[in-house]
């Protein structure tokens, strides 16, 4: 009786085992689906961090550019349209 209950015991163990296995497998590939995702959405962050960084520096540029309008003694309504474009652009 002892070795079929020995039997059993090792049997169990090694279906545990497997079961174990299986799921360290899912939980690998799980892991390396979301590393995967984790670096496409850092790529994409970074170029929205680019675009960005321009999109500031142009900014930064029509400001001076309305600045330097203002003090050349451009008509009103041509600054007021530059203003408005800025506007638009962010």
């Amino acid at each position: 009786m002892a070795d079929n209950e020995d039997l059993r015991e090792i049997v169990a163990e090694d279906q545990e085992e497997e079961w174990l296995d299986e799921k360290l497998d899912e939980v690998k590939k799980e892991k390396a689906n979301l590393e995967a995702t984790f670096k496409k959405l850092q790529h994409v962050l970074c170029g929205k961090e680019r675009k960005l960084l321009l999109a500031q520096k142009e900014n930064e540029e029509l400001k001076k550019l309305v600045e330097f309008l203002k003090e050349s003694e451009i008509c009103r309504r041509d600054v007021e349209r530059l203003n408005f474009l800025i506007i638009i652009c962010r």
